[in-house]
């Protein structure tokens, strides 16, 4: 699989005299562009193994992004019980992104494939569990 900018290729088509946008133009449009220009790296896809990390990935962002919005509204409250009520949803948050940090570092140890890159890219000054992770993936 070869990975393009969308636009390269309409301008190739443009080029080429094909207005028209449709699949049947794209597919003989992509075919004649991939003859010109054979230097293209093959991208090899993502193994379904890293799939799984990568959605761990997806859900740690969403949770921490919950916690931030937390916080914001535990400092808009006045009330105290809508202080504390924000606080321990926060927690959970946070235990919940542990949780999920332990997870994407067993399924990557896992694997003999990555379990190497991990141990380098951990051992950067700087770079964390969510940083190597989405590296990996």
């Amino acid at each position: 699989m070869i990975v393009i900018n969308p636009l390269r290729a309409r301008r190739f088509a443009e080029a080429m005299g094909h207005l028209e946008k449709t699949d049947r133009v794209d597919a003989r449009v992509l075919t004649v562009f991939g003859q010109a220009f054979p230097a293209f790296v093959a991208v090899t896809p993502r193994t379904a193994f890293l799939n799984r990390p990568a959605d761990l990935l997806t859900v740690c962002a969403h949770c921490v992004a919950m916690r931030a919005s937390l916080d914001r509204t535990a400092y808009a409250v006045a009330e105290g019980c809508a202080i504390e009520k924000t606080r321990v949803v926060a927690a959970a948050l946070d235990s919940e992104v542990e949780g999920v940090d332990t997870d994407i570092k067993t399924l990557i140890m896992d694997n003999e494939d990555s379990a190497e890159s991990w141990r380098i890219l951990l051992s950067i000054p700087g770079i964390g569990v969510v940083n190597t992770a989405a590296m990996i993936c």
